[in-house]
């Protein structure tokens, strides 16, 4: 999207069958890049197949789900919920994700669903 001053807003986006606002981002939101979901349910797809999170996705208000399968820059991301019942979508077990760095990059999400479809609450507390 060019050289770091870019905002892209997710909310004329309208997927009918669902009722949801929807967004894939093939590659990494770098840089310092920001996403916003705004207002409404927003899903919001990042495919880091190369790429990086490293800015900003917040996913506004409303009941809203991230799904993340790329990498994450635990000195620049910043994963917002937003308000509203937000899910986070992580293509990584329980374990993996006890191991990240980045787990404090992530805020007002209040689930987080692991690629073998277990779901936890956040802040995930290990069992």
């Amino acid at each position: 999207m060019g050289d770091n001053d870019d905002t892209t807003v997710v909310d004329s986006l309208d997927e009918a069958s669902l009722d949801r606002d929807t967004l894939t981002i093939n590659g990494g939101v770098e840089n310092g890049a920001k996403v916003y979901g705004d207002d409404g349910n927003d899903d919001i797809t990042v495919w880091g197949d190369p790429g990086t999170v490293a800015g900003l996705i917040d996913m506004g208000k409303d009941d809203d789900r991230l799904y993340l399968y790329a990498s994450v820059d635990s000195s620049s991301a910043d994963l917002d919920g937003g308000k509203g019942t937000d899910y986070l979508f992580v293509d990584m077990t329980e374990t993996e994700w006890q191991a990240v760095d980045w787990q404090g990059n992530v805020t007002n999400f209040e689930k987080i669903v692991f690629e073998d479809n277990t779901i936890a609450d956040l802040p995930y507390v290990a069992p």
